[in-house]
């Protein structure tokens, strides 16, 4: 292949890949032909004009994860069920594959945090119309129910959408405190648009999970600055908002002071404690992925809650153990933990090149992972329960790129010096 056509043919497969996955969410039944054609997608990327990376170990654990998830039709009671989320894992994967495959240089990683953005501002929007708030923002339902005359069917929970937007806050956040020069100012001005709409929209979902990812995701940004300035402003907007709340909503206290019947202590404890009991008992191969709400019910009963009322272990690392079994959770966790590292790594090697937008994107990757497993410590949604979920590892397809990237350019500017 001609090399002057390879960015433009990445570009179309990035595209490609990413509008097959939004209309697999859509429409759920094609799910296993959008897989079909995302697997041929990375075929070709290997095949022509590819940029694959065959010597990096975190491969392994993934392909590894994604055969535990298959192996779990052997045994799961309900085939029905499990499927469709094996299925978004495993589409998952194919997109972070296809991201290392094709995003090769700097200037596509700028693209691809525009692109985030723009799915940022979706994600708020579609949550907007088809979240059901609860009081007190409960009056938001009726108000656009009496003003849209076509409403979105399908209605998505607030703490689903939260998990989601604050990941990708965190990356966008730090690209528009850091990137400077890099970048143009519209291009940070529409980052800052986009951030605050997600900042209502977390407030208003109410989230404790979120929002306390959202408060570590802003110290690690901090952590990178030594800017009073930029202290002094967040502290500012944070008693800014608290005053806010307290002074316009009669029931702010309630909310932050007793939260509802499943965010509370009590009920999370014993939905954690079932959950430990039937990772207990399914320690090498867990029940499948979906069954945890069928397999509680039916075995280990709530008391708190009705049958059929919890779906999900409320913790991420219990879910993908009571999915996939203990080798499942020490999998992700490799995962996870070789990922967090080379965020760190990216910021480092933008520091030493100069580059204030390879720092930036390393940092705004090293919030989102933190933000991921502390926003896990309370929900498990961004896991395979939901559509959305493959655009996860398409985040984390973002930061294996930028971390070859990153090290090709610090091994440049190294041999320039000397």
């Amino acid at each position: 292949m001609n090399s002057n056509y390879i960015p433009l043919v990445q570009n179309l497969r990035l595209y490609l890949s990413v509008g097959l996955i939004a209309f697999s969410i859509v429409f759920s039944s094609m799910q296993i032909y959008v897989l079909v054609l995302l697997i041929l997608i990375f075929l070709s990327s290997i095949t022509y004009g590819s940029s694959f990376y065959l010597k990096q170990w975190i491969y392994v654990p993934v392909i590894v994860l994604g055969i535990l998830s298959l192996s779990g039709l052997i045994w799961t009671a309900d085939i029905q069920t499990t499927l469709p989320q094996v299925i978004r894992l495993l589409t998952g994967i194919m997109l972070f594959f296809i991201i290392i495959s094709n995003v090769s240089q700097l200037w596509q990683h700028k693209h691809v945090v525009l692109g985030m953005a723009l799915l940022l501002n979706a994600l708020v929007l579609y949550g907007f119309l088809t979240v059901k708030w609860e009081p007190p923002f409960d009056i938001l339902n009726n108000w656009i129910t009496n003003t849209m005359p076509v409403k979105i069917s399908d209605d998505v929970n607030s703490n689903v959408l939260s998990g989601f937007v604050v990941v990708f806050w965190g990356v966008i956040a730090a690209v528009m405190v850091y990137a400077k020069s890099d970048l143009r100012f519209l291009i940070r001005l529409f980052f800052l648009v986009s951030l605050l709409p997600a900042l209502v929209i977390l407030y208003l979902s109410q989230a404790r999970g979120a929002w306390i990812a959202l408060g570590f995701i802003l110290l690690v940004i901090l952590y990178q600055s030594n800017s009073k300035v930029l202290l002094t402003s967040l502290v500012i907007i944070f008693l800014f908002g608290l005053l806010v709340g307290i002074l316009f909503f009669d029931n702010f206290y309630h909310v932050i002071a007793y939260p509802s019947e499943i965010e509370g202590l009590t009920g999370r404890l014993e939905i954690w404690r079932s959950g430990i009991t039937l990772l207990r008992d399914f320690p090498f191969t867990g029940v499948g992925m979906g069954m945890f709400g069928p397999t509680i019910d039916t075995f280990y009963p709530l008391t708190e809650f009705e049958r059929g009322k919890i779906v999900h272990a409320h913790n991420l690392i219990l879910q993908i153990g009571v999915d996939l079994g203990l080798p499942g959770i020490v999998t992700w966790l490799i995962i996870w933990s070789r990922l967090t590292y080379m965020a760190w790594e990216i910021a480092k090697y933008g520091r030493k090149a100069k580059s204030f937008f390879t720092f930036s994107l390393g940092v705004g990757l090293l919030s989102g992972q933190t933000a991921l497993i502390v926003h896990g410590m309370f929900d498990a949604v961004i896991w395979g329960m939901i559509r959305p979920s493959p655009f996860i590892w398409g985040v984390w397809g973002v930061l294996v790129s930028a971390y070859l990237v990153s090290g090709l350019e610090i091994t440049l500017v190294s041999a320039k010096s000397n």
